[in-house]
């Protein structure tokens, strides 16, 4: 009988340990899927920012090139697309 009992809690302990193994694996990969998403996203948000950067600063030679012989419609253009105020 206690033959029987030890083999019993054997298998319970190793059918523990190979559980916690199994989930110790599904946390690394569920870690691992975190970062490389993480690190995607990051990288996504560093293209867009440069990206609207760069738009903006078209945008805005794109004004001066429009206004170059008016300084007041120029400051109240960029005053009125960027959300400044202009007071002369």
């Amino acid at each position: 009988m206690l033959e029987i009992r030890s083999e019993s809690y054997k298998t319970q302990i190793e059918a523990i340990n190979k559980a916690h193994e199994d989930e110790i694996k599904k946390r690394d990969k569920i870690f691992n899927e975190y970062n490389k998403t993480l690190d995607k996203i990051t990288k996504k948000y560093e293209e867009d920012k440069k990206e609207l950067t760069n738009k903006k600063k078209k945008e805005i030679k794109d004004i001066v090139e429009k206004y170059h012989d008016d300084p007041d419609g120029l400051a109240k253009e960029i005053a009125d697309r960027f959300g400044f105020n202009y007071e002369e």
